[in-house]
């Protein structure tokens, strides 16, 4: 293959050409590597209000099932664990 642009070939239009058509590519891959970076941006805040929506909802399901008044439940659920509260689906230790 050819040399990173100091290879001339003798011709001088060729190599004018093959000069300018290198600063072309470099261009388009310096824009390229900008639209990549800007979509991982936008990629990362899809990520985060996503994150951010599950973590509400679990929050919200969470304080409804633990709330006082969902039902008067006092715990006897038989796992004995934590002061009798029974969180389905949370690590208990």
């Amino acid at each position: 293959r050819w040399g990173h642009g100091s290879a001339r070939t003798g011709n001088v239009a060729f190599d004018d050409w093959r000069e300018k058509e290198l600063e072309r590519l470099n261009e388009e891959r310096r824009k390229l590597d900008e639209m990549l970076s800007e979509f991982d941006e936008y990629a990362r805040e899809l990520r985060r209000a996503k994150d951010q929506e599950e973590f509400d909802r679990f929050m919200a399901n969470r304080n409804k099932s633990t709330s006082p008044t969902t039902g008067g439940s006092t715990g006897s659920t038989g796992t004995g664990k934590r002061g009798g509260k029974s969180t389905p689906g949370l690590l208990d230790e």
